[in-house]
C-alpha cells in the first residue's frame, strides 16, 4: 500500500495541473523564478515516517482550496475528498466542473445576477491606487460591449453593487493571499460583487516585463463577478494563469460563456 505521504503528492500534482480554483487568477512564472508551489521540492526522497515541514505547507494549501478536511480522521491521516468534483477539476465548494472538451465553465448552481438587474454600480475602496481605476473601467466596459449590462462608478462603496479593492495577506474575507508570486488576485461568484487585487504583487498599467498588467487581471476577475469559471482555454481571459507583461483580451470562449450564462 502506497504511504500517505505519496498520496497526498499524487493528489497535489493531480489538482495544481488543473485550473480548478474557483475564483482566483495565478501568476505563470519564468523558469527562473520561484514557484509558489517550490515547497513541494522538499518532500523528494522523503519516506513515511519522516518529518518534513514541507508536509504541513502542502496540508495547508490543500485545505484552503477544499480538498483536504479540516478535521482528521480517527487513523490520523489526512482525508482526501475523493470526489466526482475534484475528479472533474472543480472542488466541493462554489465551483463547478469542467466540460470533456476545453471550454467555459459556471460556479456550482449557475449562480449569475437576476434579468432585472443589468445595471451594475461599482466602486474602489478609498484609498485604491490611482492608476488602478481606469484600466478597471476598461475592463468593464470590454463586459458592457459583449453582454446586457451596464456598469456605473460610483463613489459609494458601502453600498456599490461591485467592491473593488487592494488587499493583503489574511484580509478577513476567508481566502489569504500569499504574497508576491502565486494568487494575483480574487473574485466572488455573483451575487457577492467583490473583487480583490494582491496588493503584494508588482502591478502594472500596460506590458512591462515582470509585472502584471491591472486591467488584464481586473478583466478576468469581472468574469469571476459576473458568473465565469476557469476556461481550460489558453486564449481565453478566463483561463486562471497569466504571464507577466501579458495582456489579453476576451476571447470568443468567454463570450460563448457569458451569453450561455444570461442567453
Amino acid at each position: 500500500m502506497q504511504s500517505k505521504l505519496f498520496s497526498l503528492l499524487a493528489t497535489a500534482s493531480f489538482l495544481f495541473l488543473l485550473p480548478s480554483f474557483s475564483h482566483a487568477v495565478f501568476a505563470k512564472l519564468n523558469p527562473e523564478n520561484q514557484s509558489p508551489f517550490a515547497f513541494l521540492k522538499q518532500l523528494e526522497g522523503c519516506r513515511k515516517g519522516d518529518k518534513v515541514k514541507a508536509i504541513g505547507d502542502l496540508k495547508m494549501h490543500l485545505r484552503r482550496f477544499g480538498y483536504l478536511s479540516s478535521i482528521e480522521p480517527n487513523h490520523g491521516g489526512p482525508q482526501i475528498n475523493f470526489n466526482d468534483n475534484i475528479i472533474n477539476g472543480g472542488n466541493h465548494s462554489g465551483s463547478s466542473s469542467f466540460h470533456a472538451v476545453p471550454c467555459y465553465a459556471f460556479f456550482n448552481g449557475r449562480p449569475k445576477w437576476p434579468p432585472s438587474k443589468t445595471k451594475l454600480t461599482y466602486a474602489f475602496r478609498p484609498g485604491t491606487r490611482p492608476d488602478a481605476m481606469a484600466p478597471v473601467a476598461q475592463a468593464f466596459s470590454t463586459w458592457a460591449w459583449v453582454t446586457k449590462f451596464q456598469f456605473s462608478l460610483v463613489q459609494d462603496y458601502k453600498n456599490a453593487d461591485l467592491k473593488i479593492s487592494f488587499q493583503r495577506r489574511n484580509h478577513g474575507d476567508g481566502v489569504s493571499f500569499d504574497g508576491p508570486g502565486g494568487v494575483l488576485a480574487h473574485a466572488f461568484a455573483p451575487t457577492d460583487g467583490r473583487l480583490h487585487f494582491d496588493g503584494d504583487e508588482n502591478w502594472t498599467v500596460g506590458a512591462k516585463p515582470g509585472a502584471f498588467d491591472i486591467g488584464t487581471v481586473g478583466l478576468h476577475e469581472i468574469g469571476h463577478l459576473l458568473g465565469l469559471k476557469h476556461s481550460t482555454v489558453k486564449q481565453a481571459i478566463m483561463f486562471p494563469f497569466i504571464e507577466p507583461g501579458q495582456i489579453k483580451g476576451l476571447n470568443d470562449d468567454d463570450i460563448k460563456g457569458i451569453h450561455s450564462l444570461y442567453g
